[in-house]
C-alpha cells in the first residue's frame, strides 16, 4: 500500500546518550506500520558522540529521521524545548515519545497503539507495559505498570488512581490536545518540574485512556543524566521541596478540574504534605487547622507514622529518608 502524509510524529530528547541512542534509533526504524512516521531527535548540545550518531542515521534514513542540533544546552538555560524546537516541526494526527536512553522493543508498537486510538475516539492517550532495565540492559524485574491490567479502555478514575504507573516511552497522544498542553500549559503542570505526572493527570482529565498489556518498550534506570539518578542525590530539604511541589500540583489539578477528582487529589495531597513536614521536622503542623482536613485521607500506617513523628521528629525523619532511599535504590540490591 502507498504511504502518503505523515500520520505520527515521534520526538526524542537526547543529551550525552552516546551509549544508548543507536539502540533507540534502531527501535524507531524497526517499526512496521501502514502509515508514515516522522522521528524528530533533538540533541541538546551533547559533549559526547550523540550528535554524530544521530547524523549518521539521518543521512541513511532522510525520510524518517529529522535531527535538531543545538550548539548550546537549552535545558540548562531554562528554555521551553518542546514549545520552541519540537512543536514547529510536528506533523500528522498523533504524537509519541521516546527519550534517548530508552528504546522500543516491539516492531508493532506504534501500529498497535494508533489502531487502538483510531478505533476508540473517547481515548486521548494510549499507553502500554514497559520493562525497566539496568544501564547495561539487563532486567530489574520491575515493570510499568507493576501490576497486570487487561488490554482495553481505562476509565478516568481508574487511570488516575494508578498514579505514576506508566512510562513515557509508552505514551502516544492525539496531536491537537498535546499541542494545547505544551503551548498553553495548565497551572498544575507549571508547579511540577518533571513532565510525566502532569501528562498523566492532564490526559486522564480529558477522557478515557487506552492500555495495551504488552511489553513494547524499555526504560533504562541508572543513567547518569536521568532525573532518577539526580533526584537520588538530593538533600532532605530538597526532597521536602519536591514533595511540596507535588502537593501544590494536586491542589492546582483539583482546582483545574473543579473538584471532579477531589478524593484522588486529597489522598495525594495528604501523603505529600506529610512527607514534606516530616522531612522538615515540622509534623505537628499537619494537625493544625490548615491541614487537619487531610488526616482522614492518610492510610492507617501513615497516620501512625505521623503520630510518631510528632513525638520524635528527628528519629522519624531519619527513618523516612531511609525509606525513600530504599525505594529509590532497591534495584541496586537486585544486582547482588
Amino acid at each position: 500500500m502507498e504511504i502518503s502524509r505523515t500520520k505520527v510524529t515521534v520526538y526524542c530528547l537526547a543529551y550525552n546518550h552516546e551509549k544508548y541512542i543507536e539502540q533507540t534509533i534502531k527501535g524507531f526504524i524497526s517499526q512496521n506500520t501502514n502509515f508514515s512516521v516522522k522521528y524528530i531527535i533533538h540533541d541538546d548540545a551533547s559533549t559526547d558522540g550523540t550528535a554524530n550518531i544521530i547524523k549518521k542515521y539521518e543521512k541513511e534514513y532522510p525520510n524518517l529521521i529529522y535531527g535538531i542540533y543545538q550548539s548550546e544546552n537549552k535545558y540548562s538555560r531554562g528554555e521551553k524545548i518542546l514549545a520552541n524546537y519540537i512543536v514547529p516541526h510536528v506533523e500528522g494526527d498523533y504524537i509519541a515519545i521516546c527519550e534517548g536512553d530508552d528504546y522500543w522493543s516491539d516492531s508493532l508498537k506504534l501500529q498497535r497503539q494508533i489502531d487502538f486510538l483510531d478505533e476508540n475516539r473517547s481515548c486521548f492517550m494510549c499507553v502500554h507495559k514497559t520493562k525497566e532495565i539496568f544501564e547495561d540492559g539487563t532486567g530489574t524485574g520491575f515493570y510499568y505498570p507493576n501490576e497486570v491490567l487487561e488490554t482495553g479502555i481505562l476509565k478516568q478514575n481508574d487511570f488516575l488512581m494508578l498514579r505514576y504507573g506508566f512510562h513515557t516511552s509508552s505514551y502516544v497522544f492525539r496531536k491537537k490536545e498535546w499541542i494545547d498542553y505544551i503551548i498553553n500549559p495548565p497551572e498544575f503542570k507549571v508547579t511540577y518540574g518533571v513532565g510525566d505526572v502532569p501528562y498523566l493527570l492532564y490526559f486522564g482529565s480529558l477522557g478515557d485512556v487506552g492500555y495495551i498489556e504488552r511489553e513494547m518498550s524499555c526504560y533504562r534506570r541508572g543513567v547518569a543524566t536521568s532525573w532518577t539518578v539526580q533526584h537520588a542525590k538530593e538533600t532532605s530539604e530538597s526532597l521536602a521541596k519536591h514533595a511540596s511541589q507535588i502537593y501544590d500540583m494536586y491542589v492546582a489539578f483539583d482546582n483545574y478540574t473543579n473538584g471532579k477528582f477531589r478524593d484522588i487529589c486529597m489522598h495525594r495531597e495528604a501523603v505529600y504534605k506529610m512527607q514534606e513536614l516530616v522531612l522538615l521536622e515540622r509534623s505537628k503542623e499537619f494537625i493544625s487547622h490548615q491541614y487537619r482536613k487531610l488526616i482522614k485521607y492518610l492510610p492507617s500506617s501513615r497516620k501512625l507514622f505521623l503520630a510518631l513523628s510528632i513525638i520524635a521528629p528527628q528519629t522519624l525523619k531519619k527513618l523516612y529518608i531511609r525509606h525513600l532511599e530504599y525505594n529509590n535504590n532497591k534495584w541496586l540490591k537486585n544486582r547482588g
